[in-house]
């Protein structure tokens, strides 16, 4: 059975794009944006697993501390690198 016949369709985010593969949903984002939450989720059985996954701006990575700061229309996120 084909991964969209059990799970539903998962869009694309905003200044990103998704590819599938093999009930894989596979998340990039366009530069200068980078992915916060869920790079890869897998169909199992019906449901979609990880995070959705956005693309936000402005993102400075703080390798000593493996933390990625991002800012979004003026919203601070702090968060481990995507999945």
């Amino acid at each position: 059975m084909h991964y969209l016949d059990t799970c539903s369709e998962l869009s694309a985010p905003t200044n990103g794009a998704v590819s599938f593969d093999d009930g894989n949903a596979t998340f990039t984002c366009d530069e200068p944006y980078c992915l916060y939450g869920s790079k890869i989720r897998a169909c199992n059985e019906g449901q979609w697993n990880g995070t959705n996954t956005v693309c936000l701006v402005k993102c400075t990575y703080f390798v000593y501390i493996h933390y990625v700061l991002c800012t979004a229309n003026g919203v601070v996120i702090i968060a481990a690198p995507g999945d």
